[in-house]
């Protein structure tokens, strides 16, 4: 199976900045709020480090990837046109990209909730992956907003922990 490299995790980030034109949510909008139960926990190992399976850590970040590509989402659908028509042909295929990112992580997350293992789980992981990549490769003309960077770092080191409980089978 394709695995995405750990050193193109940002770079595949800092193109989802790349599709929005609205700001997210006010100043007292917190970048890390929790979902409801139990609050995701960072691990001791720094990101990129292969951790030890762990179902209960990497369910939490499977949630929380679900609910920051569903914010994502949300907020893209409501971002004024782009300045150009290249751009906002970029936007819409980008908006398109996170649909479908959208719609994986929650299947994903819907797999660890049910308990599957790391084998069982790893193949829906890594379509999210595939997802982000095209998200990357379709936004590359859209106008970057910065008020959306503070949600993509945290997508960023979610998928960053998830990928290290997978990098070792």
């Amino acid at each position: 199976m394709r695995r995405l490299q750990r050193s193109l995790v940002p770079v595949l980030f800092s193109a989802l900045v790349l599709v929005f034109s609205a700001p997210f949510g006010s100043a007292d909008d917190s970048v890390d709020a929790k979902p409801p139960g139990e609050p995701v926990e960072a691990s001791e190992d720094s990101p990129g480090d292969v951790h030890a399976w762990d179902q209960a850590a990497v369910t939490r970040l499977a949630i929380e990837l679900e609910r920051l590509f569903g914010e994502l989402y949300e907020k893209s659908q409501h971002a004024p046109p782009q300045t150009t028509a290249l751009q906002q042909r970029s936007r819409e295929a980008a908006q398109g990209s996170i649909r479908r990112a959208r719609d994986r992580s929650a299947e994903y997350a819907q797999k660890m909730r049910a308990g599957w293992d790391r084998g069982a789980s790893e193949p829906y992981f890594r379509l999210v992956v595939e997802e982000v990549t095209d998200i990357f490769d379709t936004a590359g003309n859209a106008e970057p907003v910065e008020s959306a960077q503070p949600r993509i770092d945290r997508m960023q080191y979610v998928i960053s922990e998830l990928q290290a409980y997978y990098d070792g089978t």
